[in-house]
């Protein structure tokens, strides 16, 4: 038995808005920190929370049963396949 953990991403705003988000809130923390503002670090932290929440991320763990690696393999050596193109089909 095999255990796969993901997270998924299924954002509320399309990606596109959600990147142009990012870029805003990076902007605007720069701009706090140039001037001067106390807490600028706790916007950072409000709007990183924020856009995650956007984000929506989701888990998903799947329990996988691991498969045989033998395979079975069938060579068909009857006298059709020496009829005209044939063996050129199956090289």
């Amino acid at each position: 038995m095999q255990v796969v953990r993901s997270i998924f991403f299924e954002p509320l705003l399309p990606w596109a808005a959600l990147w142009s988000l990012a870029a805003v809130s990076l902007v605007l923390i720069v701009i706090a920190i140039r001037g001067g503002l106390s807490g600028w670090w706790l916007r950072g932290i409000a709007l990183s929370l924020l856009l995650m929440a956007v984000a929506n991320p989701s888990t998903q763990i799947e329990e996988r049963e691991t498969l045989s690696d033998i395979v079975l393999l069938v060579v068909d050596e009857s006298a059709s396949q020496g009829i005209d193109i044939r063996p050129g089909q199956i090289a």
